[in-house]
C-alpha cells in the first residue's frame, strides 16, 4: 500500500483569513474530505489572523496542513506550496476555492483509474469556452491542449500534477514576476508527455463569497502579453502552430469581451479595479495585421446590447 495520501490539495494565501476559514470549513464538511486527501496551506507571511486560523484547523485535523513563510515570496509561494505535497497527485487551488462533495468523490476516482498508467489530468472545472467543449476530451499534441483549454491555463486552479513529475519541471521560478508560472509548467508537462493528456471538464468547485479589490496588476499585460511571453519558446519549436495560435488569439478576445469594454468604456470608479495602461500598445503588439481583430473591436460597443437581447429570449 502506498502511505501517500492520493491527493494533495494544496492552497497558497495571503491576508485571506475570513476566506480561507469559510473554506476550510466547506472541507471538513465534506464526506470525501477523508485520509486519502490532504489539504495544505502556505501562508505567505500574512499581518492578518491567517496563522491562528491555519493552525488551529491543522490541530483539529490530521490531514489540514499548515506551514507559514517567514517572510512574503509572492508567487514563488505556489512552488513552496506544491513542494509541501505529499499525496501522489498535487492540485493547486486558489485560497478561496474548495472542491465539492460530487467533485472531490469524481477526481479521487479519475485519478485511481489513471494511476497506473500515470496519465497526464487536468481538471477544468466546466470552464472551457473553446469549440472543443465536452466533458471529458484526450488530447494528443500541444496544439490540441491549446484547442480545448487556450487562456484558461492562466487559472491556478487548472494546474495539477503527478507528484513524481513535480521534480521533472525545470526552473519552476522563471516566470513567477509573470504571475503566470503554472502556464509555463502546463506546457513543460505537455511537452515532456508528447502533448498527450485527458481534461476533464466536469463542475467540481466552489467559491467563497469573495470581495474584489484593486489587485494591483495590469490585467492585459498579465493575461495577454505575458501569457505569450511564456508560451514563445514552444511556439518557436514549432510546438504550437502558426494556426493554432491564431484561433487561441481570437478566443482570448472572445473570452476578455468584458475585460475590454471595462478597459475602454469604464474606469476603476465604475467597477473596474486592474490597471489599464498600455491595453492599445499591448493589444497592437499582437493583433496589428489581423483583420478580425479591428472587426471585433469595431463591434465590441454592439455586444454588450447583443447579449442582453439574448438573454431576453
Amino acid at each position: 500500500m502506498n502511505s501517500r495520501p492520493l491527493i494533495s490539495l494544496c492552497i497558497p494565501t495571503y491576508n485571506r483569513n475570513e476566506i480561507l476559514r469559510y473554506v476550510l470549513q466547506c472541507f471538513i464538511a465534506n464526506k470525501e474530505f477523508d485520509d486519502e486527501v490532504e489539504l495544505v496551506i502556505s501562508d505567505n507571511c500574512s499581518t492578518d489572523e491567517t496563522q491562528q486560523t491555519g493552525e488551529e484547523f491543522a490541530r483539529k485535523y490530521s490531514n489540514i496542513k499548515y506551514y507559514r513563510n517567514i517572510k512574503n515570496i509572492h508567487d514563488q509561494n505556489f512552488v513552496s506550496v506544491l513542494d509541501r505535497g505529499e499525496g501522489q497527485y498535487l492540485k493547486l487551488l486558489n485560497d478561496w476555492s474548495y472542491i465539492t462533495e460530487d467533485g472531490l468523490r469524481f477526481m479521487k476516482q479519475s485519478l485511481k483509474e489513471n494511476l497506473n498508467e500515470h496519465n497526464l489530468l487536468f481538471f477544468t472545472n466546466n470552464y472551457i469556452f473553446t469549440d472543443r467543449k465536452q466533458l471529458i476530451n484526450y488530447c494528443t499534441s500541444m496544439d490540441d491542449y491549446m484547442q480545448v483549454v487556450s487562456t484558461y491555463s492562466t487559472s491556478n486552479n487548472i494546474f495539477g500534477v503527478w507528484r513524481d513529475d513535480w521534480p521533472k519541471i525545470v526552473d519552476k521560478q522563471r516566470y513567477s514576476e509573470l504571475k503566470l508560472q503554472q502556464v509555463d509548467w502546463t506546457y513543460q508537462l505537455l511537452k515532456m508527455y508528447d502533448g498527450k493528456c485527458v481534461i476533464y471538464d466536469y463542475k467540481i468547485m466552489g467559491a467563497a463569497p469573495l470581495k474584489r479589490k484593486n489587485s494591483g496588476y495590469n490585467w492585459f499585460k498579465v493575461h495577454l502579453d505575458n501569457y505569450y511571453t511564456i508560451l514563445e519558446p514552444y511556439i518557436k519549436e514549432g510546438l504550437i502552430s502558426p494556426e493554432t495560435l491564431l484561433q487561441d488569439k481570437h478566443y482570448l478576445l472572445q473570452h476578455f469581451t468584458p475585460e475590454l469594454r471595462r478597459t475602454f468604456h469604464l474606469t476603476r470608479r465604475h467597477g473596474w479595479n486592474f490597471d489599464t495602461d498600455g491595453t492599445w500598445k499591448i493589444l497592437m503588439k499582437y493583433y496589428k495585421n489581423d483583420p478580425y481583430f479591428y472587426y471585433f473591436m469595431l463591434t465590441l460597443p454592439l455586444q454588450k446590447y447583443i447579449q442582453r437581447r439574448k438573454h431576453r429570449w
